[in-house]
Order: C-alpha cells, then structure tokens, then sequence
C-alpha cells in the first residue's frame, strides 16, 4: 500500500514535471525567439538541469535518514521557486538579453554570440528547478527500494508512472490547463501542485519509517564503478541520445501526418512518453523472473532498431490513412476530439512498439549493476545521468545537424542500425545464439526497408485539410504521379518542399511551396495576395521608405515591394531553407535578395523587433495560417504593440489574415486585439477569402492622384499586371471594411489574443477542423451597401463605372461558390448578359442557371422532399435574387410571384420558403406584408437564411427588426437567442439598445 502511493505521488511528480518543461518553453521563447534553435537550447537546458540533478544530488539521498524528506524539501523548493521568483527572474532575463542583443546587433556581432547569451541566460532561469527536479528519481528509488531484490521491480514501477503522469500531463496542458487558465494561472498551479507534493511526501514518510540500515554518511564515494559497468554506462548514454534523436525524427514526421497544431505536438509527445511507461511496466512485472544478464539490454536494444526499420516501410503511407480516416467524421466539435483520438492511435501506430522497448532501458540497467541498497541513490542517479546527457546531445545534434543533413528517412534509418550495432555487441557478450538470430532477423528488416524507397509526393497529402472527395486509392492516380518534386530538404525548424502540379488535361502547371505538409505560397493562386500585400500598404503611404517584411515564403512579396523606389527593404524569415527553395520561384519573385536594398534576417520576427533599434515606414506581416503551432503568436496584441513602437509617425502596418476555416467569433477576436493597438483600421481583400488588416495610429489620406501616378511607374505597373491590378479604380475596389464598421466587428470579439492566454493557437485548429466560415463577416462587407466611409467612394470613383466594378472586383478576388462577389456576378449576369466581359468572366467560373431553372428546380425539389438540395440552392442563390430583385423590376416581379406560389404550397412543410419570400418581399420595400409572412413561419430555419433575413429586416425598417427580435424571442429553441446575441453587437448602439432590452 505504501508504494502504492509512491506511484500515486510519482504519476503527479510526472505530470507536474512535463507541464514544467511546456510552461517553461513558452516562458522563455517569448523572449529568446520562436526558432528552431531557441527550442534545442532550451530543450538542452532543461535536460542537462536534470542530468546535474540526478548526479550530484542523487547521491545526498543515501546519506540521509530519510531520502523522501529531501524529496519533500525538492518539491518545496521548486513550488517556492516557481510561485515567488521565476517570474521576476524570468522578466529580469529577457530585459536583459534585449539590451545586450540591440548593443551587439548595433555592432554587427556574430550570430553565434547572440545565441550563446540566449544559453546562458536561459541556464540562469531553468537550472535551479531543474536541477532540484533531477534529484527526485533516485530520491524516491532510494526511499522505495529498501532491499537488493526489488531494485529492479521499484525502479521500473516509479519510471513507469512518472513517464504515465508525463504523458498525461503533455493532453492536459494541451487540451485544458492552458487554454482555460493562460500561462501564468497554470505555472501557478503547478507550483501549488509541487506543494501539494510535498505535502504528500512528508505524510507517506511519518506514516513509512525508513529503515536506518539503509544508508552511510560517508561524504566520499564507495566502490566506484568498474570499467566494465562504465563501458555499459556508455551504451545506456548512446541509447539516451538515440532515444531523443528518434523522437526528433518522429515529432517531425508526425507534424506531417497530423498536421503541425499545437493539440497535434501534445498528442506526438504524449504517444512517445505513453511507449516508455509501457516498457517499464511491463519490466516491473517480469524482471523478478530475470536473469542479470546485459542479454537483456541488447534484446531491448536490438528490437528496438527492427522495429524501427521495420515501421519505415509504411510511414509515408500514414499521411494518406489520416487523410482519409478523417475524412469520415463529422464537422461537429465532439468529432474533433475524436479526431484527435484518431490522432494518438496513429502516433502509436509509429512510435509504441519501438518505445515499449525504449522504456526498459534504464530500470533494466538499473536492475543489472545497482546491487548495493546503501549506495543507490548515487547509482540511480549516475545511470540517470548518463541516459539524460545522452538525451541533451540528441536534442541538440539530432534537430539542428543530423535531421537537416541526413533527412527523416536516412535519419531513421541509421538510428534503427545504431540501435542494432549497440544490441547485437552486447548479445555477442554473452549469447551466441541470440547473437546470431538478432543478426538474421536484423538483416531481413534491413532488406525490407531498402524494398520501398519513400516517395515524396506522398508527403503532398495535406491531411489537416480535409476533403470528402479524397480517398487512400487517390494516391495511386495519374494526376499525383505527374507531379514533380523540385525541392525536398529538411530545416531544423520545418520541412520544406517545392512540388510542380501538373494539370493531366491541358498539362498546364504551377509551382507550390510546402511547410510542414501545408501549402503557403504559389506561383498561380496566391499571386494576387502575395502581390497586393506588399503594393496595399505601400501605395496607401504618401512616402515609404523603409521597409520590414515578416515572413518570405515565395518572394513574390518581397519582389513586389521592391518595385517601389525605398530606401531599404529588411525581411525576416524562420525557416532558412524557404529562402533556398524560393530559387523556383524566380520566375514571379524578381529575384529580390540579389536586390542590394534587401537584408535577410533568418530569426523570430518577435524576438527581431524587440531587440532591433531600427523604425520602419511600413511593417507587412505575412505568416501562415495562425492555426499551425507558434504562428499565433504573430497574432497577439503583443506583438502588435512591438509593430507599433516600430513604426515611425504616420507608418502602417499590415497583417494577413486568412477568412475561411476560421469563425465569426475567432475573427471578431482578431479584429478586437489588432484595433486595441491600432484605433484606425482599413481591410482590404486580397484573392478568395485573404484579408489584409491596415492599422496605423492617425487616419489614413491618402493622396489619389499621386496613387495613380505611382502605379503607372513601370517596374510598379508590370507587377501590378500579376495582380490583374492596372489602376487605381480596381486597387481601391478591394477595400472591404472602414475604420467605422471595425469598430462595430471589434465590439463583438470577446477575447483578446496575447502571449499569455495563447487563445488563438488553441481555437483556430478547431475551426480549421470543423471547416468554419466567418459568413456574418462577408454579409457585413462595407461594398454590399456603398457605404460612403471607402475611400472608392469618398474620391467619387463609383459614379460612372458601376458595372465595371463588378466585372474587375470578381476577376481580382474571386471565389468559388461562397464569396459573395460571385453572387453579384451572377446577379449582374442575368440583367447585363450582352457585356462581353461580364459574359466571359461568368461563364469562365457560374454555373449557368436562369431564374426560370432555379424556380424550376426549387419547385422539384420541395415536391420531392428534398430539402438538403433546396436550402442549398436558395442559400447559394439568394443573394443573388435580391439584389437582381433590387436592380430590375421585372426580376422583381417574377420572384415575388413565384416565391408566392412555392409558399402557398409548401410554407407549412417547409418553413424556409416562407422565409425566402419574407426576405423578397422586405427587398422590394414591403415590410408589413414581410412581417405577415413571418407569423406563418414554422420554425427551425436554417440559421444562414435566418441571419440574412435579420440582416434585410433592419435594412428595410427598423421597427420591423424590432417585430422579428420578438418573434424569435418567443420561440423555445435556445437557437434564436444566441443567434440575436451574436447579431446585435453588429448594430447601432441605439438598435443594440433596444434589443438588449427584450433580451
């Protein structure tokens, strides 16, 4: 019973300590920069503060009276720590690498420097806890194991747990502590959580005397070790780094076959810590029943690399499994954390077998050498040692050398042989004959894994993305084997991949840039963004001169603002092999670093713009997508306010933001933190649904005609062409939102972002997931009602060219099937069919379908029942009918007739036909007979219909919004409500007012 609480204690020690190690990260990357090495050193850090721990601590523990009370005052100690000084040691460190980063960056020191400073550093703030929680283990296996017989057995049992409680604790704080409680509130807790251990501690030892015949005061080692153990030590050290280097390998890897979230990183380290308790729990049950015999550790050892090797035949198929068996869920939140289960059934599918038999190595060591009761706390905390330096050099040599020079699948490969080279010398130590079996079982894996060579075009897949047109079979098609991979190597901080995609019917192509299994740049699709993000900012500022960029990715950016007449352009890029694969890009990018105005940086933009003392004129942030782990950070507000120390009188910053697999909500958020630094914000549109948010401190004038003088300079108007850009008139048609209405949007965001809360990083892999899309946000854009605050209408560019507004606005961002800009197109279309460019643009991307087809087909499709086919439909088309309706009364007259018979005959059934002629008639400025419609309509509605109809309501006649609010206040369905609640914010005060007050 009493060790029984031991492991209850050591799975909470376990849990505590990896929450630690997570906190701890993010605490100081906050400072020392997101890179791939401010993760190693940190990692290192941590790791060597445990090593020192276990070996110069570990032997304290037998000669003390009871070893769990000097458990007790470690725990105390780190509790104590963690609550009252890391905090203000934490800060004190990052103020200090600041002014010691600008001193050196202003004079030109080497890179290195920097990064040793950001090592010592993070030394100072990490080793004293890491250092006290070393010491735990052999204090506790000193405590447990009071006889020479269950060394083995109690050494395997508190592994075991302890690496249980880790690898519940990576879920936790992943999935729960952070998210509900920020960084802060969670290392708090953590630190009561070591008080609570203590506490703990302190009772299991009153309550368990140790027995004082079980340790000495002798302060001077006894029985050193022979060298033959210290030649097993070095094997248990190989293993340590071995060990690490995999997990590297794995985490990479798993990156992408799950995508890189940050709920994907936890479930990835959860998996490989879940495979080490495994191991040692199983050794805990069988090691009574063995032999000491090192046959043992090179069996462990030696399957270990089979399995390897083994696996690697059909890793690369893995992505192309998650792909479709996430395919198959639902797009509701509960089928997220089913997907995330999925998740951890494929990281086991990986990493389990080969970390069952990781995790036997060290209790198994143990087992094998520690025969003296008196000194094992100094023996425990010696093998402990030596596994963790192992550890700290795979850390380091496994993510910044050995990945990004020999690649995953080399990589895999010689681990999995090290591990057999170290396996089969021991097991010709002692066993012949399993020497020879391991070698013929060894040599069959070998040739197995030479059978199938690793295709980089499976690494195309992109499972995050799910697509319910893909299926496992796809992979196997002509149209993937045309593809051709340009570029394939790895980084210490992503993979990056440049694939040609080939079109197998006109053998067309384009060149697309992966990071980490995701697509962030093209040389086709994501031109106009790409372009417009760099010309948006620059054109809107009267006179920019200096320049800084975040984020490189094709160059097409950089290129395009390098077309302007600045001064200096500096860009600041993570990934330093996205700068080597951007030479396949040269086509569109203007070979921009051979500009000599351009600087490269390759470091954390955050941690560059705290330490930099440059000012800049314009400030352009362009990263990826903010649901891949770390890139929310480039969304918080603080770096937002590092953006606008920055910036210098009257300069403009820019962020990209994506609009789809993003919700309502989670934009609202965004706008809410961006305005709370930037009271005038501008939102312009870039292709489909890419935002760009324009943020400066003074309200922006920009001058028109010197705009227009601008952009017919030639280097500026030849890249404009990119964009399909060529004058001012289509430039300023992109503007979606005013200053005014951002304020109204950034009203109903209801949290912040920022580096303590981690909000967006958490949130956005959901929506991502559930394939969200910010509708209310599109029915709002400032173009759908000409509102007077853009500048295309306050420089009067609207009054003689209505038409062609449309015709160029949808060739710059359109959109298929969602985007509102198409349903303009088709609107347009119907009344204007005799305009060349109009008919070609929309027969190039409409459907074509008439008002007489879609009457048609509403009338089947409700006499038929089928009502997924009709809410289709009408949601698709309604739009669209309105705004015909409002343009020609012909088109008026024919759906308010025919809308009429479809309610006639179908309204009771089908309530959302009712609810399409309500909206036709508050369209064609009949409100009373709209609200006499309404009271006959049976709910539920679909609830985009509802918004719209809501949206026309108060367009139409406020009073009449009022009438609505009441109807759907009366209904019982909770539905109505929150939908009220997320629309009211949207309105005039005066409106929210009164709303507010019915609710």
């Amino acid at each position: 019973m009493n060790f029984v609480l031991l492991l209850i204690l050591f799975v909470i020690s376990g849990a505590i300590g990896l929450g630690y190690q997570v906190l701890w990260s993010k605490f100081l990357l906050q400072f020392i920069g997101i890179s791939a090495w401010s993760y190693a050193t940190i990692l290192c850090v941590f790791m060597s503060g445990l090593a020192v721990g276990s070996q110069w601590l570990g032997k304290i523990s037998d000669r003390l009276p009871c070893p769990l009370k000097f458990y007790c005052v470690l725990e105390l100690g780190i509790g104590i720590y963690t609550i009252l000084i890391y905090e203000s040691l934490m800060s004190g460190a990052g103020d200090m690498y600041r002014m010691m980063a600008r001193e050196l960056l202003a004079s030109d020191a080497p890179t290195l420097l920097l990064a040793s400073i950001r090592a010592i550093l993070a030394a100072c703030v990490l080793f004293p806890p890491a250092i006290a929680m070393g010491a735990t283990f052999p204090a506790v296996l000193k405590y447990a194991a009071r006889e020479k017989e269950n060394i083995g057995s109690r050494s395997a049992g508190l592994y075991a747990f302890n690496a249980l409680g880790a690898s519940a604790g990576a879920l936790i704080m992943a999935f729960f502590l952070i998210p509900t409680m920020g960084l802060k509130a969670s290392l708090m807790i953590l630190g009561l959580g070591n008080l609570l251990l203590a506490l703990m501690s302190f009772i299991i030892a009153k309550t368990w005397p140790f027995p004082k015949e079980t340790y000495h005061t002798s302060v001077k080692e006894e029985n050193p070790s022979s060298p033959e153990q210290n030649r097993w030590l070095l094997l248990v050290f190989l293993s340590g780094f071995l060990s690490f280097t995999l997990e590297i390998g794995w985490t990479r890897f798993m990156v992408l076959v799950l995508g890189s979230t940050t709920y994907s990183f936890a479930v990835v380290l959860a998996s490989f810590i879940f495979g080490i308790f495994l191991g040692s729990i199983l050794l805990h049950f069988f090691v009574p029943r063995m032999k000491k015999s090192i046959v043992w550790f090179g069996l462990s050892l030696s399957i270990t690399g089979i399995l390897v090797l083994f696996g690697m035949i059909f890793y690369p198929f893995l992505l192309t499994i998650s792909k479709t068996l996430l395919n198959l869920l639902s797009f509701d939140i509960q089928a997220f954390y089913l997907a995330e289960l999925i998740k951890i059934m494929l990281s086991f599918a990986v990493m389990l077998p080969p970390t069952v038999f990781i995790g036997i190595s060290i209790p198994l060591f143990l087992h094998l050498f520690a025969d003296d009761v008196k000194r094992l706390g100094q023996i425990s905390g010696r093998i402990y040692a030596f596994n963790t330096w192992g550890n700290v050099l795979g850390a380091l040599f496994g993510s910044l050398i050995l990945l990004p020079l020999l690649g995953l699948e080399t990589l895999f490969f010689l681990c999995a042989l090290s591990y057999l080279f170290m396996g089969l010398y021991c097991l010709y130590q002692e066993d012949k004959n399993a020497y020879r079996v391991t070698m013929s079982v060894s040599a069959i894996a070998i040739m197995f894994s030479f059978l199938l060579p690793w295709d980089p075009l499976l690494f195309t897949v992109t499972p995050s993305r799910r697509n319910s047109e893909f299926q496992f079979n796809n992979i196997f098609t002509d149209s993937i084997r045309q593809d051709k991979i340009l570029f394939f190597e790895e980084d210490p901080a992503a993979s990056v991949m440049v694939l040609e995609d080939i079109d197998p019917e006109d053998q067309t192509s384009s060149r697309l840039l992966f990071v980490n299994g995701k697509v962030d740049a093209t040389d086709s699709g994501d031109m106009i963004t790409q372009v417009l993000c760099a010309h948006t900012p620059l054109l809107m500022h009267n006179k920019p001169e200096d320049i800084l960029i975040v984020g490189y990715g094709s160059g097409v950016t950089v290129g395009s603002a390098l077309s302007h007449p600045i001064k200096s352009l500096e860009v600041v890029e993570l990934i330093q092999k996205v700068i080597k694969a951007s030479v396949f890009f040269e086509h569109v990018n203007q070979k921009p670093l051979e500009d000599p105005r351009t600087r490269l940086i390759v470091e954390d933009a955050a941690s560059y713009l705290t330490t930099t003392p440059k000012t800049y004129d314009v400030i352009i942030s362009e990263p990826s997508n903010p649901w891949i782990a770390g890139i929310g950070s480039l969304f918080t507000l603080d770096f937002y306010e590092l953006t606008k120390d920055r910036l210098r009188e009257g300069g403009i910053f820019l962020q990209w933001l994506q609009a789809y697999e993003i919700s309502d909500s989670t934009v609202f958020g965004i706008l809410k933190t961006f305005r709370q630094v930037y009271p005038f914000v501008y939102v312009f549109h870039g292709r489909n649904n890419d935002l760009f948010l324009m943020g400066s401190q003074t309200p922006l004038n920009p001058n028109l005609s010197h705009i227009s003088e601008r952009m017919q300079q030639p280097e500026i108007a030849k890249n404009l062409k990119l964009a399909h850009c060529e004058d001012v008139f289509t430039l300023l048609s992109t503007q979606m939102f005013s200053p005014e209405k951002i304020s109204l949007l950034a009203a109903h965001g209801q949290r912040l972002n920022t580096k303590d809360n981690l909000w967006l990083e958490h949130q956005a892999p959901m929506e991502l997931f559930k394939k969200e899309y910010p509708t209310l946000l599109y029915r709002n854009d400032d173009r759908l009602y000409a509102s007077p605050e853009l500048f295309i209408h306050r420089f009067g560019l609207l009054r003689d060219q209505g038409i062609r507004l449309h015709q160029e606005f949808h060739n710059l961002v359109y959109s298929p099937k969602r985007n509102l800009q198409q349903q303009w197109m088709d609107a347009l279309y119907s009344l204007y069919p005799h305009i060349p460019e109009i008919k070609k643009t929309w027969n190039d991307y409409i459907t074509p379908l008439d008002n007489q087809q879609v009457l048609s087909l509403l009338t089947e499709y409700f006499a038929n029942e089928q009502t997924d086919l009709a809410n289709s439909l009408m949601e698709f088309r309604l739009s669209s009918i309105l705004l015909q309706a409002q343009l020609d009364a012909n088109t008026e007259e024919f759906w308010l007739k025919g809308a009429k018979e479809l309610t006639q005959k179908y309204g009771i059934r089908f309530p959302q036909v009712s609810l399409f002629y309500a909206n036709l008639l508050i369209s064609s400025k009949k409100p009373m007979e709209a609200a006499q419609v309404l009271i006959n309509v049976v709910h539920p509605l679909p609830k985009q219909m509802a918004i719209t109809f809501l949206h026309s309501c108060y367009l139409a006649d406020p009073e009449l919004f009022i009438e609505v609010i009441r109807v759907y206040l009366a209904h019982p369905d909770e539905f109505y409500k929150e939908m009220l609640l997320s629309y009211l914010p949207l309105m005039p005060l005066e409106m929210q007012r009164r709303g507010n007050l019915l609710l």
